[in-house]
């Protein structure tokens, strides 16, 4: 291995970046599992590293032409927010996916907890996902905890 190149959870360097999410080759992750996003079945799978992957569908364009969505991995977006008690930020992973003209913003620790530790009602905003670590880039399962916002608000103490 070549000195400064970052690898995580003894994965070869050729298979993953240092987070999962940073990897969008569709090739699956060694360990990686996939379960059907809520709602959006036969679309978007997420894996229990946090990937989403969008399936292969067929679009039909207004003017008639059907045009065949081949499958990927969708890039997730990394939001960091300002933790003023703390003076310091926190990062959450999020995606959105655009499917016949709906936009869907998708949490994705929220997803992978749901699908791959415990579900819950993932239109219930009381409930919140936290990573274990603090780490908000770190969102496989094993490091998710399910709490409420007074509970987080608890841990910034």
């Amino acid at each position: 291995m070549m000195a400064g190149t970052l690898t995580c959870m003894n994965y070869p360097e050729n298979e993953m970046k240092k987070y999962p999410y940073q990897n969008t080759e569709l090739k699956n992750l060694k360990g990686e599992r996939w379960k059907d996003i809520p709602g959006l079945e036969m679309y978007l799978m997420i894996s229990n590293y946090g990937r989403i992957k969008r399936l292969e569908y067929e679009h039909e364009y207004s003017d008639g032409r059907v045009y065949i969505k081949p499958a990927r991995i969708v890039k997730t977006i990394l939001v960091k927010v300002p933790n003023g008690f703390m003076k310091d930020h926190v990062y959450f992973l999020r995606a959105s996916v655009n499917l016949y003209k709906q936009q869907y913003h998708l949490s994705i620790a929220r997803l992978v907890y749901h699908c791959f530790k415990s579900p819950f009602d993932l239109k219930d905003e009381s409930i919140v996902i936290l990573p274990k670590d603090r780490n908000g880039k770190n969102i496989r399962v094993s490091n998710l905890v399910k709490a409420s916002i007074s509970q987080k608000q608890k841990r910034i103490s």
